[in-house]
């Protein structure tokens, strides 16, 4: 018997039906690959090539991370200095109302602070880098940001962030500048940390 043209249309709806359930089920059993999370947990922070101690210096970072001649070498005042009790640790902030700058040191002996900023890639600005032995991270809301933040890892399971925020910029120094000579300073002045 002939196909009449009811029969060939009702195929075709069969066939297209077919196919659009055969689609359908192909995009549903494969998903897009998506790679897996790092297996050492550090989500691609490296580690220290030298050791440094935090401990001392979050019982009190305004006594125990720069000296009252350090601060004033990076155009703070000693006296400025103020202790902000944050989540499990206690930062030190300087400040120069009158070239409108602001230093917060912040270290963490008891957490990784590295590894979550790794993990957290919380601004548009990061950019790993190594300062004295130390792995580091460059962070701003943008290049040309007032304020620059560095996470410094100090040892496994330390590190200590350096935010450096500046209105009034000395001629050729920006807030990343003031920032890395900073944590130059803080990790000269940490010991290392006891072998484990």
């Amino acid at each position: 018997m002939p196909p009449t043209a009811a029969g060939s249309a009702f195929v075709s709806r069969r066939l297209v039906l077919a196919l659009v359930i055969l689609t359908a089920l192909c995009a549903c059993s494969t998903a897009p690959t998506v790679p897996p999370p790092p297996t050492d947990g550090r989500f691609g922070a490296p580690l220290p090539t030298s050791s440094r101690d935090l401990r001392r210096a979050a019982e009190d970072p305004c006594e125990n991370m720069l000296t009252d001649q350090q601060v004033i070498a990076l155009g703070l005042a000693p006296t400025t200095a103020r202790i902000v009790d944050l989540p499990g640790t206690r930062q030190c902030s300087w400040s120069d109302e009158e070239q409108r700058q602001t230093l917060s040191l912040a270290p963490w002996a008891e957490r990784d602070l590295l590894v979550d900023t790794y993990r957290t890639r919380q601004l548009a600005v990061f950019r790993p880098d190594e300062i004295a032995g130390a792995p580091v991270v460059y962070q701003q809301s943008a290049p040309s940001a007032p304020a620059c933040t560095i996470t410094a890892g100090a040892a496994q399971g330390q590190a200590f962030e350096t935010t450096w925020y500046s209105l009034g910029r000395a001629a050729g120094s920006t807030p990343c500048e003031s920032a890395r000579r900073t944590v130059e300073t803080v990790l000269s002045n940490l010991p290392p940390a006891p072998q484990k």
